[in-house]
């Protein structure tokens, strides 16, 4: 499987890859099955801005990961009232939403370097993404609010999500339904993912990001490399708990 990152939520869609021409519709309902939810189809989505391109993928070690309160997201004026605000009527209409800890997105580099030194040495790519933290309430009340387009970006949630490309032995690709009672993109069409959790290097919420439980997490040796193979080894959860596939039976994830 190939791993891959995004920005997730509305406005111009951020993508660590390249070479593919994006007409994304966000379902595959029919107008009839819209009209019997009496809820309006959400119009297609086709703006995205490429970030990086890796075509070879990088295994984990070429992924370098920065992760630091200096990437978490500005506060604006109102900030807390209008987030709540949102939270409270998206969970009105479906209360199984919850709050969790996201990675937010600020940025990726990409590099090139010498594998194995002298001439006889490989080119091999790298790349660094520096990382904040925020939250699934944070991300609905900005990236996903109404008046997101008054934000600065510096004021939106973006948090990573990731994507996985699963071809099989037969070369075909996987793709799965998504529930039509998720926050986001119901009913749709997609390909295996989620979210990496920030959780799985010991930080389960924004309040302990902030306190003293994440200045540990952060002064510990090997945060940053942590903060990577989380990258990766959540987008192998992710395979298996969406499609069933078998650990064993998926080759070590790329980006």
């Amino acid at each position: 499987s190939k791993l891959g990152f995004s920005l997730l939520g509305r406005g111009p869609l951020l993508c660590l890859a390249r070479g593919c021409e994006l007409e994304q519709q966000y379902t595959r309902l029919t107008r009839l099955e819209w009209h019997r939810r009496r809820v309006a189809p959400p119009p297609p989505m086709s703006a995205f801005e490429l970030l990086a391109s890796f075509p070879q993928g990088l295994p984990l070690g070429r992924l370098k990961a920065v992760c630091t309160p200096a990437a978490d997201r500005a506060a604006f004026e109102g900030d807390e009232t209008a987030i709540e605000a949102v939270w409270r009527a998206r969970r009105a209409s479906q209360p199984s939403l919850f709050n969790g800890a996201k990675f937010r997105f600020v940025g990726v580099e990409g590099g090139t370097g010498v594998e194995g030194g002298g001439e006889g040495g490989v080119e091999a790519r790298s790349a660094s993404v520096v990382l904040g933290l925020t939250d699934y309430r944070s991300f609905l009340g900005t990236n996903c609010a109404e008046s997101w387009r008054a934000l600065p970006p510096a004021c939106l949630a973006s948090p990573l999500g990731n994507a996985a490309v699963v071809r099989t032995s037969d070369g075909c690709v996987v793709l799965l339904r998504r529930s039509g009672d998720v926050g986001e993109c119901p009913d749709t069409c997609v390909m295996p993912g989620g979210h990496p959790e920030p959780e799985g290097i010991g930080v389960a919420s924004l309040e302990e990001w902030r306190g003293e439980r994440g200045a540990k997490a952060r002064a510990a040796p090997g945060w940053c490399e942590g903060v990577a193979r989380e990258l990766y080894e959540a987008m192998t959860r992710e395979v298996v708990e969406e499609t069933g596939i078998p650990p064993a039976d998926l080759s070590p994830p790329l980006c």
